[in-house]
């Protein structure tokens, strides 16, 4: 199974293997779409929640950490948090054969 977090809204999991007339995060009915249609709407969905993510990690890094070490402490958690949902979506795009860009 293949998890798209569209931050809360909209979450999806996905078997990649049954994706044909499924609802896909955008929540476009893909009834009577092939499968590589389904499939390229699905990575178009990986696409738009990797780059979510890397916005909001930015965010965060350009702002700066906290100087008091509880909030260092959260921000850290914060951004590593990004750091791993961005890797899991990676993850889910290479199963899908696609080669996610490098991260700035």
């Amino acid at each position: 199974m293949i998890h798209i977090n569209n931050e809360g809204l909209n979450d999806v999991w996905v078997d990649p293997e049954a994706i044909e007339g499924k609802l896909h995060s955008s929540n476009e009915n893909t009834e009577g779409l092939s499968l590589e249609q389904s499939r390229e709407l699905l990575i178009k969905d990986f696409q738009i929640a990797r780059e979510k993510a890397l916005n909001k990690k930015f965010e965060l890094e350009m702002d700066g950490a906290p100087e008091d070490e509880l909030g260092n402490a959260t921000y850290k958690k914060l951004v590593d948090g990004f750091e791993l949902e961005i890797a899991k979506i990676d993850d889910n795009l290479r199963e899908l054969g696609i080669e996610p860009m490098p991260s700035a």
